[in-house]
């Protein structure tokens, strides 16, 4: 279950990591997001109460609305980097592949 200590510390790793990846520190936002990924992985283990106070769910609503905005703000700094992997790998790819082929036809 989603408890307000563990909201409040995926929220500070999602402000770390924004600060790393605007740094161009992609190592320190990985190991962040690994941490965050634990962090998910011990609220979904833990038991659920059955009932929380308004004043808990407003506090989780506010966290989890801006854990949702850093990672969009995230999303702007890597959705670019992603693109340009993706594009290095499909030449490499592709000119494997036209290696291959005149490999084959000088056989």
């Amino acid at each position: 279950m989603l408890t307000t200590a563990i909201c409040a510390e995926i929220e500070e790793r999602y402000e770390l990591m924004l600060q790393a990846v605007e740094s161009g520190d992609f190592d320190r936002a990985v190991q962040l997001q690994h941490e965050i990924d634990r962090l998910r992985s011990e609220a979904e283990a833990s038991p659920s109460t059955p009932e929380r106070h308004p004043e808990e769910v407003e506090a989780l609503r506010a966290r989890l609305v801006r854990i949702l905005e850093l990672d969009r703000q995230i999303g702007t700094y890597l959705a670019p980097l992603h693109d340009e992997t993706k594009k290095l790998l499909l030449a490499q790819r592709r000119d494997r592949a036209v290696r291959s082929a005149y490999q084959a036809s000088d056989s």
